[in-house]
């Protein structure tokens, strides 16, 4: 009902605002201290995130734009079809085509370790959380008599 009327993206956010406070009140009724380590590490996963996103953003904009006048390019030969081929002339746009899309392609050639640690990061830094959360989790267990199965809650 809220996605029919304001929009898909607000009706995201409600869902994310709605199961963030949920969760958070679940883990803290049930242990509020393992629950206070792993909000601390929160922030860090959202900075990831963010960080990730932003990266790729900037370079999809970059990315259409260049890619522009690769399309141009094809657009205009599949629609004078008959004229690039009565003219032989399908050679010629096949290597300006593919001079086109080879500035794009060596952009993108070098920014594929960027994009890769960037996203190895802001995964990364989730299964660090995890295996905080569950190394906290057993020392809680060992040391301050929380059980086991609160831990997995």
């Amino acid at each position: 009902m809220i996605k029919n009327a304001t929009g898909i993206r607000l009706a995201v956010i409600v869902q994310s605002i709605t199961s963030m406070v949920a969760g958070l009140v679940i883990a803290f009724y049930f242990g509020w201290k393992l629950a206070l380590a792993i909000l601390g590490g929160v922030p860090i996963m959202m900075l990831a995130g963010s960080l990730n996103m932003r990266l790729m953003k900037g370079n999809q904009q970059r990315d259409s734009k260049m890619l522009e006048e690769a399309g141009k390019t094809a657009s205009e030969c599949v629609e004078n079809i008959r004229t690039v081929q009565s003219l032989t002339r399908e050679p010629f746009f096949y290597q300006q085509y593919s001079a086109q899309l080879e500035k794009p392609y060596r952009e993108n050639l070098k920014q594929a370790h960027i994009y890769g640690i960037s996203y190895a990061f802001s995964q990364g830094v989730i299964f660090f959380l995890y295996a905080a959360a569950f190394r906290f989790g057993a020392w809680l267990v060992a040391h301050d008599g929380m059980g086991p199965d609160l831990v997995y809650r």
